[in-house]
């Protein structure tokens, strides 16, 4: 059983600790449920942690432990701030990218016109970045860092960001080989690196996204990926992109969520129109149908 050690002034100053510690929680939970891209996933999962774990701290630890955990989530409150534009104008990508990916579904299912027009029109809208709420922090908790690469992620179009990506990822990749040592700099890399751990995934994802929606948004719907598969490649290849487009769903974007169930469907009208247009057999046919139900993975 843990002695509690603390003095009596220090015991008093608990519950206050506590109750800045949940406040702060919560302040970041509410924003996040508001406005996902003012809060990082990354710091709405910590807050989480936070508030299911602050009470089992040994008493001989609490003063301590929740002055760490009250600093940590000021820390990562303004660490967002600094970033939120760029996670929104990431996110903003990732909305297009969904729309553009699945809108050749909605044209080769023949889907209704005006819905193929309103995807069209969606996916071409011009990136909306959220204004802040008027309480995020102001302070930057790391003057000078990122500043020039967050000019340019805010200002440039993709298909230059990708080719400044693409150009300074192998150094990054070598100097890690020959020294294993990340050394951060000023590259865009860097802030990419930022945005992913934000984000709970690598930088390779956050570039690889933004090199599928470079390439996705020169084509238009007519140009299905499925249907030109189908027609150069082979059957497997075909029934692999429907399973991972099919697995993605899963994770559509917040804002596409509700639509999910209609692309679903309009998935599963684009594999008959395959079917008729191709002479598969039956058993390869009787497996993509029930891809398209989600009832199997290849």
């Amino acid at each position: 059983m843990a002695t509690n050690t603390q003095t009596p002034a220090v015991e008093n100053g608990i519950p206050a600790l506590q109750e800045s510690l949940k406040k702060r929680c919560r302040k970041a939970l509410r924003m996040r449920a508001q406005k996902p891209t003012w809060i990082s996933l990354s710091t709405e999962k910590k807050a989480r942690f936070f508030l299911d774990s602050w009470d089992n701290i040994p008493p001989a630890h609490q003063s301590q432990a929740l002055t760490g955990m009250i600093t940590d989530m000021r820390n990562s409150l303004s660490v967002d701030g600094k970033y939120a534009e760029a996670l929104a104008r990431f996110n903003t990508l990732e909305v297009h990218l969904f729309r553009l990916k699945y809108a050749d579904y909605l044209h080769l299912a023949s889907a209704p016109r005006e819905l193929q027009d309103a995807a069209r029109q969606a996916a071409a809208a011009p990136d909306a970045v959220p204004a802040m709420p008027a309480s995020r922090p102001a302070r930057d908790p790391m003057p000078g860092l990122h500043e020039e690469p967050l000019a340019f992620f805010m200002t440039q179009e993709w298909p230059a960001i990708l080719k400044r990506l693409r150009k300074e990822e192998p150094v990054k990749r070598r100097r890690w080989l020959e020294t294993w040592e990340y050394v951060a700099d000023d590259a865009l890399y860097d802030l990419c690196q930022t945005l992913a751990r934000l984000n709970l995934f690598s930088a390779e994802t956050l570039v690889d996204t933004i090199e599928e929606y470079v390439k996705r948004s020169s084509k238009t719907p007519e140009d299905s990926r499925l249907a030109e598969c189908a027609a150069h490649g082979t059957r497997w290849q075909v029934a692999d992109l429907l399973e991972r487009d099919f697995r993605k769903l899963g994770s559509a974007p917040q804002e596409c969520r509700a639509h999910v169930p209609a692309v679903r469907e309009a998935m599963g009208q684009a594999v008959e129109r395959l079917l008729e247009a191709f002479d598969w057999d039956e058993e390869f046919a009787r497996r993509l149908r029930l891809l398209a139900l989600g009832d199997a993975q290849w």
